[in-house]
């Protein structure tokens, strides 16, 4: 597991809520607080809506000249069967709050196991991810 923050919060939620970096991303929940709380549920029978489906709508609620309150957003992948051991879904977890970005990252497994591979593997590929799209960060743990 991960525990990153992220120092340049402008230049992060312009690549969240404007560009297309993130949207390949599952949307699995999310919480937006400005003047109301909004909640967002990415699954419908069982499929998940990419963020680039939602991202604009999540925009339109957040665009004006107050910032919200706090923003939480659960990204999914799918794990694919040849690469995973346990894991049957890998998450990415998003928390804006006090003008600060947290994220982390986690995957569910069927079962318990004392086993780490696909963990490190997901961490990886995450670290990866925000390299190759010039998110800076600094690991909290």
């Amino acid at each position: 597991m991960l525990a990153l923050s992220i120092p340049d919060v402008k230049a992060f939620m312009v690549k969240l809520l404007k560009e297309e970096t993130f949207d390949d991303f599952q949307l699995r929940n999310a919480v937006v607080n400005t003047f109301a709380r909004f909640e967002i549920y990415g699954v419908k029978d069982e499929a998940c809506a990419l963020w680039g489906a939602v991202r604009p709508h999540i925009f339109g609620i957040i665009k004006g000249g107050t910032p919200p309150k706090s923003i939480k957003i659960i990204f999914g992948k799918e794990v694919l069967p040849e690469g995973a051991q346990d894991a049957t879904s890998l998450f990415i977890n998003l928390h804006f709050e006090d003008g600060k970005i947290n994220l982390t990252t986690g995957i569910s497994k069927k079962g318990f196991s004392m086993d780490k591979t696909d963990s490190e593997r997901w961490d990886a590929q995450v670290l990866e991810f925000l390299g190759n799209n010039n998110i800076t960060y600094t690991n909290e743990i």
